[in-house]
């Protein structure tokens, strides 16, 4: 990568802020019009925006269920708009199911460490390397507890965790 916008070669920045021309298929007045009215402050406010956010956090990092950037509130409010009738075969299933609650919930609300490792499998969130390390257990041994709780079995059942976040 680069470290500043302007020295990306293929990016639209360059041309948006007025360094070089703009290709005949790139229409740039759509998103100059989000700064400003005239052109030059339009630029010169995008150049201002764009060096703002370098070397801040992605925003990304923070996004669950790979859709939602939001407070776990936020997501919850986003979920329950989703009506269980409708259908949504373009929407995965793992993007509406509700995000998991981290390792350390596992950690602190199961006493037999077996049970906790097999539901934060369950849960899908994380893998078994994840679950390992957080655990500070070999891979193997989480495998030999998900085989030990596994889905179908009533103690599985019954290990479902209702996450109150």
């Amino acid at each position: 990568m680069v470290s500043q916008a302007r020295d990306w070669e293929w990016s639209s920045y360059r041309a948006t802020i007025g360094l070089t021309q703009a290709p005949a298929f790139l229409t740039t007045d759509w998103l100059l019009s989000a700064f400003g009215n005239a052109r030059r402050d339009a630029r010169l406010r995008r150049e201002r925006f764009v060096a703002d956010g370098t070397g801040r956090p992605r925003p990304w990092q923070n996004l669950s269920n790979e859709v939602y950037l939001g407070s776990d509130r936020f997501v919850e409010a986003r979920q329950q708009r989703i009506e269980d009738r409708q259908p949504l075969e373009e929407i995965p299933a793992w993007q509406r199911r509700r995000p998991a609650p981290p390792l350390s919930y596992y950690v602190d609300h199961f006493p037999d460490r077996n049970r906790a490792m097999a539901v934060a499998h369950r849960s899908g969130a994380y893998s078994m390397r994840e679950i390992a390390t957080c655990f500070i257990v070999r891979r193997m041994t989480v495998s030999r507890a998900v085989k030990q709780f596994g889905s179908t079995s009533e103690s599985a059942q019954q290990a479902d965790v209702q996450w109150d976040s």
